[in-house]
């Protein structure tokens, strides 16, 4: 009898929030309980999942939308029953490989459904692995990367490699608060022209020319807010260059880190916004939300 009830409570039931044991649930309840169930669950967040757990929890949770997991590198095929879901839209992986956990092959297979992909300290990320999250995610909306481990031999730029359809359309969103090269920034923004929201962490190689370069391909025209922690080549050139080609900007924030700007510098910009009414606020906090 409460096994039923708890069945009967599944069913109006559309998040656990984390719960690292719910697969262990769905092992007692497929052990337990005398027919097949089904529930109404929608989002699923664990850092503690087998694969015949994953398993489980596709089979009795088919409307799965948002699935977070910490990957266990050593099971390898952990992400394969992902596959089978149909309403799977939005990822966050934590703590696996690319190639290895076969991250690639789970886009590959869902990409297209995607609008939100988080990757949290994912190694073997190379270029072509941002080539594969482009290809195969066009509908994404936000894009994180997290404390990520681009390799060290990067490889060109790439940014003007031709994709079969235009990555990134749809795009708003790209976080990356993870050390990245000046190529690894060009591709991501060049590529995805529509963005509206900008955030790099302090690790990100920007520099006056990086910006000068991303500005001359076309890119960030449509961008509303450029967070960048910590800069430490970033000067007034390059923020003259973005006021100067990003006519909806609005958020330009954490300068007050950029070593390459004096607090004079900054203070005239600041100055110069109040006196002519520009609608651009310099002062707003960094933040990252998932």
């Amino acid at each position: 009898m409460v096994i039923c009830d708890l069945t009967e409570f599944f069913n109006f039931l559309f998040s656990v929030g984390r719960c690292d044991a719910f697969g262990q649930v769905l092992e007692y309840l497929s052990v337990y309980n005398r027919d097949p169930v089904q529930f109404a669950i929608q989002y699923f967040h664990s850092r503690d999942v087998s694969y015949e757990q994953l398993r489980l929890l596709t089979k009795m949770c088919p409307k799965l939308t948002h699935v977070s997991l910490y990957v266990d590198e050593d099971a390898g095929n952990l992400l394969e029953p992902l596959i089978s879901l149909e309403n799977l839209s939005e990822v966050k992986l934590l703590a696996c490989n690319f190639y290895t956990d076969k991250v690639d092959e789970l886009l590959i297979s869902k990409g297209s459904n995607l609008t939100l992909l988080h990757l949290e300290h994912i190694d073997e990320l190379d270029m072509n692995a941002l080539c594969c999250i482009a290809e195969n995610c066009p509908n994404l909306d936000r894009l994180v990367f997290f404390s990520c481990d681009f390799v060290e031999n990067f490889g060109s730029s790439l940014a003007e490699k031709r994709f079969i359809l235009p990555p990134f359309e749809k795009l708003q969103s790209l976080v990356c608060v993870s050390e990245s090269a000046p190529n690894i920034i060009e591709f991501l923004l060049v590529h995805a022209k529509n963005l509206k929201s900008v955030q790099f962490g302090s690790t990100a190689w920007f520099n006056d020319d990086t910006v000068t370069k991303v500005l001359a391909k076309g890119a960030l025209k449509f961008v509303e807010e450029i967070r960048i922690l910590r800069s430490y080549e970033l000067t007034m050139l390059a923020v003259s260059a973005l006021l100067d080609t990003c006519p909806n900007l609005h958020i330009l924030a954490e300068m007050d880190g950029w070593e390459g700007i004096g607090q004079i510098e900054l203070a005239q910009l600041r100055k110069r916004i109040k006196d002519e009414n520009l609608d651009l606020d310099t002062f707003i906090a960094w933040s990252v939300t998932g």
